[in-house]
């Protein structure tokens, strides 16, 4: 599962490069630690917080 994660994340990072689009970004639920290390440990950073849908996220970006 984890693989397939990777595999979406890159094909998404390389079509926003062939867009020449400045960057990729992501909302994590702050509530969901294992989410934002999973997507720290490919590349992304934090960024600041937001809100979404009533939630507090984080901001990640890569």
């Amino acid at each position: 599962m984890i693989a397939v994660c990777i595999s979406v994340v890159t094909a998404t990072k390389k079509r926003a490069e062939r867009m020449h689009l400045p960057c990729v970004g992501l909302l994590v639920d702050k509530d969901n630690p294992k989410g934002k290390a999973f997507y720290t440990a490919i590349g992304f950073r934090y960024v600041g917080d937001n809100q979404w849908g009533g939630h507090s996220m984080k901001h990640l970006i890569f």
